[in-house]
């Protein structure tokens, strides 16, 4: 391996690596009524540096003579003149672009350009897939998603988390008001609030998002795990560390109590199972086999611990508690908002990342934790970019998923991740609002979109 695709491979996996990690610098902050607001906020994160490092790298790959460029650059190829997915993307970011023209905050609709350019950019570099191992790029996500899982299980058994400025942590109180938390009854009659795991993102559905996105890939190792040609010697291992890391994102995906990261974990883990469930499945729950063990001695931990939370769980999935119906109330009151700012700027939009304005301009003397993003990505992103906008990421994403389900069996585990996304992206909006919902949703919809036709490269 040459001395730039080495490095070129430590960069990418660290921007994997490090990609839930929130530390950042504010460089002008959001300010609503004297209260602060995320999404008006400007910040530089390290996972931004370490991508413009990566491009830097990469730019000079290809600018130096005589090198083996890492990059295939043929912009007007027959390929690349039949991916209209590609040509979709290209014209969705033309809109995204002159909905910059129509923002009342251009500031900050410049900087919501610049990474919605970013995630476009992590896309296309996880799509062309040639200067990385494919392998060590998806351990050194999981390893990142593992460490977020760790925290996760500290902060539900402490009860308690810590601030830390360097690691982008915050301190959330389960007893403040706003904190998000599970309420639930005691034996003893009492109501207990039961701080949901963050993580050291900035929401548990986040965490949850990203935890399910986690173990549907490695239910996808583990089925296909031939396809990856791990040698001999190593396989028990590579099986073992794979339970073992869906065993604790399991865990902890069940402490972050996400309803929509359930289902997506759930379904996407089904779409997985259900393409080899006639080949592998039934070789692999052989009594003696080593998978076997693993899941029965996984799976009666998972119940075990499951069990003693099943009142909290039962009261977060299936009662209309009073925080139920305080979410419900807001997500539903968040729907007729959008569609009023839809329907006052149908073509043009508010501008990117400025939903919030929309709302500002109807009801100016609310506090700054009232004017939220509605919790659908689509209509967030008519309301932002226009309608056009809304129908071509629509159907960029029907593009993909319709090129993967023409070969279901081979891309069982692409249309999982896919789907995943979509089911989130309907229920909640951080994969559209926020620096890491954005970098994640294009990274995971790039690993979506890799090519296996080698049998080295099949999930």
């Amino acid at each position: 391996m040459s001395y730039f695709k080495k490095l070129g491979e430590v960069f990418f996996s660290m921007l994997a690596f490090l990609l839930p990690l929130q530390t950042r610098l504010f460089i002008r902050p959001g300010v609503v009524n004297f209260g602060y607001l995320e999404y008006g906020t400007i910040s530089l994160y390290v996972t931004d540096i370490i991508l413009v490092l990566l491009l830097s790298f990469l730019l000079i790959n290809l600018l130096l003579p005589q090198t083996k460029k890492l990059l295939n650059f043929v912009w007007f190829s027959p390929q690349i003149k039949n991916d209209y997915a590609l040509i979709t993307l290209v014209i969705l970011e033309l809109v995204v672009f002159a909905s910059i023209f129509f923002a009342p905050y251009c500031l900050l609709a410049i900087y919501k350009y610049i990474l919605f350019l970013a995630g476009i950019t992590i896309f296309w570099l996880m799509k062309q897939g040639r200067f990385f191992d494919r392998l060590k790029l998806i351990y050194s996500l999981l390893a990142g998603i593992f460490l977020q899982a760790v925290l996760a299980l500290y902060q539900f058994f402490t009860q308690s988390t810590f601030a830390n400025k360097f690691l982008g942590l915050s301190f959330h109180n389960p007893a403040v008001s706003g904190v998000s938390v599970v309420e639930a009854y005691s034996r003893q009659g009492l109501l207990v609030r039961w701080l949901r795991s963050y993580g050291g993102l900035d929401h548990p559905n986040i965490l949850g998002g990203i935890l399910a996105v986690g173990m549907i890939i490695l239910v996808g190792l583990l089925v296909n795990r031939n396809k990856w040609q791990i040698k001999e010697p190593n396989q028990r291992l590579f099986v073992a560390v794979n339970y073992f890391l869906l065993f604790f994102l399991g865990i902890a995906l069940l402490f972050t109590f996400s309803r929509a990261a359930y289902l997506a974990a759930l379904v996407g883990i089904m779409i997985v199972l259900s393409s080899s469930i006639r080949c592998s499945l039934k070789s692999r729950m052989d009594p003696r086999s080593l998978d076997c063990g693993f899941i029965l001695g996984f799976s009666f931990l998972f119940i075990v611990i499951g069990s003693m939370l099943f009142s909290v769980v039962d009261f977060r999935l299936f009662n209309d508690s009073r925080l139920n119906q305080i979410s419900n109330q807001e997500r539903i009151g968040g729907y007729v908002d959008s569609f009023q700012s839809i329907m006052a700027r149908p073509i043009s939009g508010w501008g990117i990342g400025n939903y919030y304005l929309s709302l500002y301009a109807r009801e100016p003397y609310f506090q700054s934790y009232f004017y939220q993003p509605v919790h659908n990505v689509f209509l967030l992103v008519t309301a932002e970019i226009g309608i056009l906008g809304g129908l071509l990421l629509l159907v960029f994403l029907g593009i993909i998923i319709w090129g993967k389900m023409t070969n279901f069996r081979h891309n069982s585990v692409p249309l999982a991740l896919i789907f995943a996304l979509l089911m989130m992206a309907m229920i909640d909006h951080w994969l559209w609002s926020l620096h890491f919902g954005i970098f994640f949703f294009w990274l995971v919809l790039g690993i979506a979109t890799w090519e296996f036709e080698e049998k080295s490269l099949k999930f």
